[in-house]
């Protein structure tokens, strides 16, 4: 269009009048500015020293030989797993980890409840539990009687959250801890004020320098604003135009699919996905053929998945497979696998984890679905 053409030309037209301008101006200050300053910043750089691996205090030889298979685990892979008691009883689900004021581990267990209401939730030390490689579940040194007793988890008692992404051997806070360290660094450079003032005034006087060249190169950039204002105007209005298009479009498109997924899913839209995981999966015919384990996105196409697990024991030789919601429906019971049955399902390729993104626990499957 020929209102785009003149815009870019006195955009460009512009641009040329202000580099010239200031071109001068920069090598100048930028000569003063590295002549003046450079020997006082060595002096000070010297304490800018690498913040270096940060350690983990609170990890030890018997942490490392209890959790060894898990703990370069990304922490949302960890959530949901099962607790059993020493004797065998199954007490309930990891729900989080925390790093308390103490620098201690501790894992977030909410025992009893029904798909997450009602749980009682405690915090307890990594020290009094340990991981069970062959059953894939954390064994507790506590009976549920025993756990019940203890306080209830407040978010107020944690010293810091794991986040997804986080590692259990790492801890929450590893990237707080080096970007402390970082602005440590650089609170002494900055409180040198004898570099600070010698560098602000031997460049005074470049800086002076500059008020003339900026006042020229304002003037013409005045100019060609004023005369570029029409035709952007113009490329405006027809951007706008194209895209207030599109986005009914778009809008009539997302309507159509939230009023589906409200249609399919409302009774459970405000649950969680920590609400979700666990929840069992029938047959068109009502037979329980597996579970909810997650929730998640496909990366190559940003499909709602539910990873259903099949068969198994306690979580253990199940044939974990991902379904799209759409082919999933809710009878106020469970959800429904609409046209499939328990052997077309193990018939079906295990899900690949790197090709999904896990949703995290907290977010309601209303917002996934939107």
């Amino acid at each position: 269009m020929r209102t785009r053409t003149v815009f870019k030309t006195s955009a460009a037209i512009l641009a040329l009048t202000v580099s010239g301008a200031l071109a001068q101006v920069n090598v100048d200050a930028d000569a003063t500015l590295e002549a003046t300053t450079n020997a006082q910043v060595a002096d000070a750089t010297e304490v800018q020293t690498p913040a270096g691996d940060v350690t983990t205090p609170y990890w030890d030889e018997s942490l490392e030989n209890d959790y060894a298979s898990i703990v370069d685990e990304p922490i949302e892979r960890l959530i949901g797993m099962r607790v059993f008691s020493e004797g065998g009883e199954d007490l309930g689900e990891i729900d989080n980890f925390i790093l308390n004021a103490d620098n201690q581990i501790e894992a977030v267990v909410g025992v009893g409840g029904f798909l997450g209401l009602g749980e009682h939730e405690v915090a307890i030390p990594l020290a009094d539990m340990r991981y069970d490689e062959e059953s894939r579940v954390i064994v507790l040194k506590f009976s549920e009687t025993e756990i019940e007793a203890m306080p209830e988890y407040t978010e107020e008692y944690a010293g810091s959250v794991y986040s997804n992404g986080d590692m259990l051997r790492d801890g929450p806070i590893v990237a707080q801890e080096s970007a402390t360290a970082e602005m440590d660094v650089d609170a002494e450079l900055m409180a040198d004020d004898q570099v600070v003032d010698n560098a602000m005034e031997e460049t005074g006087e470049a800086l002076d320098a500059t008020g003339g060249a900026l006042a020229d190169a304002a003037d013409a950039a005045g100019e060609a604003l004023e005369n570029t204002a029409e035709d952007a105007e113009g490329v405006a209005e027809n951007a706008m135009e194209e895209t207030g298009e599109a986005l009914d479009a778009t809008g009539e498109a997302m309507a159509d699919a939230a009023e589906e997924t409200g249609e399919a899913f409302q009774q459970i839209a405000d649950w969680t996905v920590n609400d979700l995981e666990g929840t069992n999966v029938a047959s068109a015919s009502g037979e329980v053929i597996g579970e909810i384990d997650y929730i998640g996105e496909r990366k190559s196409d940003g499909e709602v998945v539910a990873i259903v697990g099949i068969g198994g024991f306690l979580g253990l030789g199940e044939h974990e497979v991902a379904l799209s919601l759409d082919n999933l429906t809710w009878d106020s019971e469970h959800f429904v696998a609409e046209g499939y049955t328990e052997a077309e399902l193990k018939e079906m390729p295990e899900y690949d984890a790197e090709a999904i993104v896990l949703a995290e626990s907290d977010v309601t499957l209303r917002s996934i679905v939107q």
